[in-house]
């Protein structure tokens, strides 16, 4: 499933010509050296492995953490029965 990243805005790229981070990139779609343009000034931007395998890791980092913090729809059915009936 190819998402949008949500990443963190002291981790994303900034764009040279207008400086903004650019926090929605498709990590999955693109590959190493791949052109990505700024939404905000149209500018065409290459994207080294190294940022990319970085934004990937914070990316998967960050949806362990809210796996782990957010319990599953039949997670929550169980504690709403054993409050229930405690």
């Amino acid at each position: 499933m190819t998402e949008l990243a949500r990443v963190q805005v002291g981790a994303a790229p900034a764009c040279p010509g207008c400086k903004n981070r650019l926090t929605d990139l498709p990590l999955d779609d693109l590959a190493a050296g791949d052109e990505y343009q700024c939404l905000f000034c149209s500018q065409v931007i290459r994207i080294p492995q190294q940022v990319l395998d970085r934004l990937i890791e914070q990316r998967e980092a960050l949806r362990r953490e809210q796996a782990q913090n957010n319990p599953g729809f039949f997670q929550k059915i169980a504690d709403f029965f054993k409050r229930l009936f405690s």
